[in-house]
């Protein structure tokens, strides 16, 4: 199996400096697929990849990144301690997001499953932090682009958003928003 911390784009979920701190849980899985300290970037990462999974964000405790216990490359050896407590059914994003205490599970019986989720998630990560930096170095030209008329570039968010969200092979996926990004370079 392929070490998840070896993928670009890999980040730990740890918070910086954001006092809070939340995952994806899986249903499918029952596991965690995803944590991160920034909740809109979770929310994106959710809401990507929900006609391929469905995943419910769930608070986790401090500790667990404080005491290096949880971080992407192990987190779907946990899961929500009860998981009555998530309502699946619901899929509002402005519901209350249950704080869950974790615990690890032992069934590993779909692994090459969870790794292919998690793949998808580290790569939504690192497109998301991609179109970041591209949308700030064009935000910052944004004025000049007006000026001279240079406004004929596509909107590469939307585009990006439907290779992430439409794509059901990952490999296909990552060539088409390496050439998406390439395009606009």
């Amino acid at each position: 199996m392929q070490n998840l911390i070896s993928l670009p784009g890999y980040d730990p979920g740890y918070p910086d400096p954001e006092p809070k701190w939340w995952a994806l849980w899986s249903p499918k899985f029952d596991c965690l697929v995803l944590v991160h300290w920034d909740l809109n970037i979770l929310n994106t990462a959710r809401i990507l990849t929900i006609s391929k999974i469905v995943t419910h964000i769930v608070e986790l405790d401090t500790d667990l990144y404080k005491n290096n216990i949880i971080d992407n490359s192990c987190c779907q050896n946990w899961t929500v301690e009860n998981p009555a407590l998530i309502e699946i059914n619901n899929l509002d994003r402005w519901k209350t997001i249950p704080k869950c205490n974790v615990i690890e599970s032992n069934d590993n019986s779909a692994k090459s499953d969870i790794f292919q989720t998690q793949s998808w998630f580290i790569f939504i990560l690192y497109c998301l932090k991609k179109l970041e930096n591209h949308e700030g170095i064009h935000t910052a030209f944004g004025l000049v682009e007006e000026i001279f008329d240079l406004t004929k570039r596509k909107n590469i968010k939307k585009q990006l958003f439907q290779i992430l969200l439409l794509n059901e092979d990952l490999d296909l996926a990552k060539k088409q928003v390496a050439q998406l990004f390439s395009n606009y370079e």
